[in-house]
């Protein structure tokens, strides 16, 4: 993923790359636990989740706050990644 995030079209300082980086894998370990993300479809919402902090971190502090504005919303998808994840 961190080629994804370096060569977006949003640029990234170090610094903050670092941060969305870092954001994405912990929302990761979250969303990784959730039912229906399994290895048909762990790629799919590895990249979906990618794509999501991207759009969150021009609205969000790319801190905690976008790791768990990414979480969130995926408990409100769960339909999105092909099952339940409560």
């Amino acid at each position: 993923m961190k080629a994804y995030f370096e060569n977006h079209p949003r640029a990234f300082d170090p610094e903050s790359l670092q941060s969305v980086l870092r954001a994405f894998d912990e929302a990761w370990a979250i969303v990784a636990r959730y039912d229906g993300v399994n290895d048909a479809n762990r790629e799919q919402t590895r990249m979906h989740l990618a794509k999501h902090i991207v759009e969150l971190a021009a609205t969000h502090p790319i801190d905690h706050a976008l790791r768990d504005a990414a979480v969130a919303s995926f408990r409100l998808k769960p339909t999105e990644k092909g099952g339940s994840d409560t």
